[in-house]
């Protein structure tokens, strides 16, 4: 999920900084609005590497019977 910086104002007038994980910017307003926050700004940021996992395979071919014993798992 991609990573999005937000600044939002609560009811009570101070404005906060933060980040959140959602889908898109639509679904980060949304979270914000329920949490009784009301966004000015939401900027999508990359995420670190060091969060991520790759997986790799060494071989660049599976034969059909180890696909099908893959995608069965």
């Amino acid at each position: 999920m991609p990573a999005y910086e937000y600044t939002a104002v609560k009811n009570d007038g101070s404005e906060i900084n933060g980040s959140i994980e959602g889908d898109s910017e639509k679904h980060i307003r949304i979270m914000l609005r329920e949490r009784g926050l009301h966004p000015i700004s939401i900027i999508g940021v990359k995420n670190n590497q060091n969060h991520s996992k790759k997986i790799t395979f060494n071989r660049k071919k599976f034969n059909t019977t180890e696909l099908a014993l893959f995608t069965r798992q």
